[in-house]
């Protein structure tokens, strides 16, 4: 079991308690960008124990050319 703080400045507070008190890591990097969102990624599959190479090396990946066209 794993906690995602999506909002840090509210779940930050809740996940070091879970962490402290249940021993439940937390993956607190907000997936805002191309690079946070790789990171996100990777700390998610990391602690849910499976292999990101299937979603992070996708090479028709659409997630670039969002990102940059979100402004």
């Amino acid at each position: 079991d794993f906690n995602i703080v999506m909002y840090p400045e509210i779940g930050e507070e809740a996940a070091r308690w879970l962490e402290r008190t249940f021993g439940q890591p937390a993956v607190r990097t907000v997936p805002i960008g191309v690079g946070a969102t790789r990171e996100f990624i990777a700390q998610l599959v990391q602690l849910a124990g499976t292999d990101p190479a299937a979603v992070l090396d996708d090479a028709s990946s659409r997630m670039p050319w969002w990102s940059r066209s979100v402004d």
